[in-house]
């Protein structure tokens, strides 16, 4: 089952990094199939926290090398949106956790606007600016 289908608008123009994109609809969509097939939910929710700490760990990295490496005027201002993204992330988990059941949805809404936003605008930006880099217009 999917809850989000990869599409078009999600798509970059840079293989590697859409390939990263298209792995946290994957995770997003893992989560779902888990939950709707009545698999254990505690053993569900326990997977999707171990691969969104490690799709973000790994993408956010090689996201922000990326910019720096293309020389993308903007890295700063991005990192602190990847990192403000990793601290809601840590405080719904932490939420969670606690015993605020509602936290988990919480998250996977904020996973899901992640996805549709930030990957869909604001990773456009420094794809712009790589395609004009690379005269790809």
């Amino acid at each position: 089952m999917e809850i989000l289908k990869w599409g078009e608008e999600f798509e970059l123009g840079i293989p590697e990094i859409d390939e990263q994109h298209k792995k946290l609809v994957d995770i997003l969509n893992s989560f779902y199939t888990e939950l709707s097939c009545n698999v254990d939910k505690d053993e569900a929710v326990k997977h999707f926290f171990e691969n969104l700490e490690n799709y973000l760990v790994s993408h956010l990295r090689f996201e922000e090398e990326f910019m720096q490496q293309i020389g993308f005027e903007d890295l700063e201002s991005h990192k602190k949106i990847h990192n403000m993204f990793i601290k809601l992330y840590q405080e719904e988990k932490e939420r969670y956790l606690n015993g605020n059941k509602k936290a988990l949805n919480e998250l996977v809404a904020l996973s899901l606007s992640w996805l549709l936003n930030h990957i869909a605008k604001t990773d456009r930006k420094y794809a712009e600016f790589y395609k004009k880099l690379n005269n790809q217009t």
